[in-house]
């Protein structure tokens, strides 16, 4: 079985819809059957991680995040490699899209999972071993002891440690003010260095708040619409210096200008809302 690891990617256009529909149906059958089984645990700490062919990490990041919650839950959005079997081997909850649907979707069935087991916290993080592992402790303490309801692993802190390549600076730092403005218009007061970070600690009003939410989007750009949701409905953010290694073999990779693209058609989506 192949190994070969491709980003999580958008899910399908209109021409495909009709055919869609059934994966779907399968998948919220797949999904409403694991959460029943299990809605009793109510961990502490939830650890979730959306997985894409991620076979070759998988199982140390599973391993690892172990150490710092009380369940790692990984939705396998389709992959083609043995990322599902490897993830239930290592230790964690998994979750199968039968189809690939995008990195939102599986954000979404997180969110889904969390609010339904009544976790306090639950850490997001990619499964590709860029992330260290033992800021989730530091995440959870910052939550518990500020009145941040989300709060962020930042890259550009005073204390973080990552070699960010420039071309990828120079479209994070257009992306982050940007997406502060429409944050700011939107009622927030804090200045968020890294709206692009995926490695972030959700408390129980907001793990509720966004997996009741209608308006965030299936692909990559999620992660701006779930800063914007949580902004709009009151919820304070914070953030944490965190450590990133951009040089894991086999780890993902976006096409900066398909992603770009994405994030710039969201932050003017969030505009157009603001103005209705």
């Amino acid at each position: 079985m192949s190994t070969e690891k491709k980003p999580l990617r958008a899910p399908p256009g209109e021409a495909e819809s009709r055919q869609a529909v059934s994966a779907d149906r399968v998948y919220a059958q797949v999904e409403s059957d694991l959460l029943a089984d299990s809605s009793a645990q109510q961990p502490g700490v939830l650890v979730g991680i959306p997985a894409y062919n991620e076979a070759n990490t998988i199982e140390s990041v599973v391993a690892d995040a172990l150490a710092y919650a009380d369940e790692v839950v990984v939705v396998d959005d389709g992959s083609s490699d043995e990322t599902a079997q490897l993830a239930k081997a290592a230790g964690a909850t998994v979750i199968v899209h039968p189809e690939n649907r995008g990195y939102g979707a599986t954000i979404q069935t997180l969110f889904t999972r969390a609010h339904e087991t009544g976790a306090s916290y639950l850490v997001t993080l990619d499964g590709d071993a860029q992330h260290d592992v033992s800021d989730i402790s530091t995440l959870v303490e910052a939550c518990d002891d500020s009145d941040a309801s989300v709060v962020i692993a930042s890259r550009f802190l005073g204390g973080s440690r990552s070699s960010i390549p420039l071309y990828r600076q120079f479209g994070l730092a257009v992306v982050n003010g940007l997406s502060n403005l429409a944050i700011r218009l939107r009622g927030g007061s804090t200045t968020i260095s890294d709206t692009q970070s995926g490695f972030r600690a959700y408390d129980a009003t907001a793990i509720e708040t966004v997996a009741d939410a209608e308006n965030i989007g299936l692909g990559m750009d999620a992660s701006l619409d779930i800063l914007f949701h949580v902004v709009s409905h009151g919820h304070s953010i914070a953030e944490v210096p965190t450590t990133i290694n951009y040089n894991v073999e086999g780890s993902s990779t976006h096409n900066p200008f398909i992603h770009g693209f994405s994030l710039i058609r969201s932050i003017a989506v969030e505009f157009t809302r603001m103005r209705e």
